[in-house]
């Protein structure tokens, strides 16, 4: 059976902001400076490069808080670990990653206190893997009851913890060395996906909304490998094309499989399903600006 040696879960990384930073209430005039600190904690099990990602204030006039725009577009402080399980079984949850922005100071003059919107959003590369296991006969169309699997039917997997990963996978019978391989992809996170290998900075264009690349390895007794519909990238990696509509609610994809008579006989063969996309993930927190005459 698939092995059992993931922590699981359906987060990736989670955002805040530290307390107090920004305080609730602040004062207009330039009478008060503070730092904005956005504290990223990774729940999954992919670590993220601080190369890799990208954390942007938003929601608010920065000319307002003495900023320029650029001021507002940061990496994390440092590479943003992931959870990590121990041989025992046990779970060692990652450290916190604390990025700050300093010095914002609300110069405005406000006759009456009003609210205004404090956002963090974060864009960072994260992906899973998922094990499975594929049922080979000497015969794919024959039933044989010495035969250690079905050849039709729901496949057991077990998935790293992260929030767009693969929730089912089916074999299906095609012809005596053919098989097919039926994949269900969902977003479980609260997050959007978007195309890895485009860009997180948000001065670089639009990223393509929904597009996950997968990777396989394994299944070495396989010759020939397609996934129908979907752009092949290279050997066994393929860009599949799915709107966020569809991956929230479970999208999925079916490859061909060619096994030669000569790698056949009855088994069941590991393989291991790689995706790759970008997140993003945001928080946001209400701030009061007073007047405060000097």
């Amino acid at each position: 059976s698939a092995g059992t040696g993931f922590i699981g879960g359906t987060n990736g990384v989670q955002l805040q902001f530290s307390n107090n930073a920004p305080p609730s209430v602040v004062a207009d005039n330039g009478q008060q400076s503070f730092p904005v600190i956005v504290q990223a904690q990774n729940q999954g099990e992919q670590s993220v490069a601080a190369s890799n990602a990208t954390i942007t204030l938003e929601g608010f006039s920065y000319e307002a808080f003495n900023k320029s725009q650029g001021d507002l577009v940061k990496p994390p402080a440092e590479n943003i670990p992931a959870n990590r399980q121990t041989p025992d079984g046990d779970t060692i949850d990652a450290a916190p990653v604390f990025t700050e922005f300093p010095d914002f100071n609300y110069v405005n003059n406000v006759q009456a206190g009003y609210e205004t919107a404090m956002i963090a959003r974060m864009c960072y590369e994260y992906g899973s893997t998922t094990s499975s296991e594929l049922c080979i006969r000497d015969d794919m169309l024959t039933a044989d009851s010495d035969t250690p699997c079905a050849v039709s039917g729901n496949r057991q997997t077990s998935s790293s913890g992260a929030p767009v990963r693969i929730t089912g996978v089916e074999q299906e019978v095609s012809t005596s060395d053919r098989t097919l391989l039926s994949f269900t992809v969902q977003n479980q996170g609260s997050g959007q996906a978007s195309e890895t290998g485009t860009t997180c900075d948000p001065g670089q264009g639009e990223r393509t909304a929904g597009n996950v690349v997968v990777q396989f390895s394994g299944l070495s007794g396989v010759t020939e490998f397609d996934c129908r519909g979907h752009e092949e990238l290279g050997p066994r990696r393929y860009r599949l094309r799915m709107s966020q509509n569809d991956l929230q609610q479970g999208d999925s994809f079916t490859c061909d499989l060619t096994i030669p008579e000569e790698n056949r006989n009855n088994r069941e063969e590991p393989f291991n399903v790689e995706l790759s996309y970008l997140y993003e993930t945001s928080t946001s927190k209400t701030l009061t600006v007073r007047n405060n005459p000097e």
